[in-house]
């Protein structure tokens, strides 16, 4: 791969707001571009960001260079409707993130001194707090996890509030109550499913999936990662089976 000069990289990321714009034109534009919304794209910005994540794991420099473009088409998309809007547009995005990393790194842009990385990231969330004006907030930890959990799906969310609850020290109960919980949860599970108590399904499911996650991040396990590895093994099992269909059985044991 090339690696072409500041001058050219510029050109390129001009050349490409330019043609986000020519998409968006609501007289010469694309149909699908024009109607796009910040809210019909939110799946798409997900999307892309977990691309990004597969081709780092898989994928080739090609392969990720090239799902780095989507992501940034979505963030040049996003600013070409703001600022159609007369809200705010790519550059303002930029300079925000540029102010940002500059804020948050004064170990490098103010003070220039050497810090370990406990104490860059203790820094870092102490100057966020002050940004967010958490800093006198009398229920920090509970504001924090609501903030984050926002921009989370349920199960990042809840390895995320786990691995807080953790770190604080709460809901440290025996690993062996919490297996016996476990054990307690799926039984009501069953019994509720068999007598179609929606509501109450959903609430022991909820649970039950909680106490999975926070004892595997208990022990130092990552769900993420391992529901990854099931999500793969799945896909190869079920390459076999369609390869094989009509010599063996649709039955996909995990």
């Amino acid at each position: 791969m090339v690696i072409k000069d500041s001058n050219s990289s510029q050109s390129n990321l001009t050349d490409l707001i330019k043609i986000v714009s020519r998409l968006r034109d609501p007289i010469n534009g694309c149909p699908w571009d024009i109607k796009q919304s910040h809210k019909s794209l939110m799946k798409y910005a997900i999307e892309e960001a977990h691309e990004v994540v597969d081709a780092i794991k898989y994928g080739s420099d090609e392969n990720l260079c090239d799902e780095l473009g989507d992501l940034l088409l979505q963030v040049i998309i996003h600013a070409q409707i703001a600022s159609e809007e007369k809200r705010f547009c790519f550059e303002d995005v930029a300079l925000a993130a540029s102010k940002k990393m500059i804020r948050r790194h004064p170990h490098v842009f103010q003070n220039k001194q050497k810090v370990n990385l406990k104490e860059v990231k203790d820094n870092w969330e102490e100057i966020k707090m002050k940004e967010q004006g958490l800093e006198k907030s009398k229920n920090l930890l509970t504001e924090q996890c609501s903030r984050k959990l926002r921009s989370k799906s349920s199960f990042s969310g809840a390895i995320y509030m786990s691995q807080r609850l953790l770190e604080k020290g709460l809901l440290l109960i025996t690993e062996k109550l919490m297996w016996k919980e476990i054990n307690n949860d799926l039984t009501n599970l069953k019994e509720n499913i068999k007598n179609k108590q929606q509501t109450e399904s959903n609430k022991n499911l909820g649970d039950l999936l909680f106490k999975i996650i926070h004892i595997s991040n208990s022990n130092n396990l990552n769900p993420d990662e391992s529901l990854m590895e099931t999500n793969q093994r799945l896909i190869r099992k079920l390459k076999y089976i369609e390869s094989n269909v009509e010599n063996g059985s649709k039955n996909i044991n995990i």
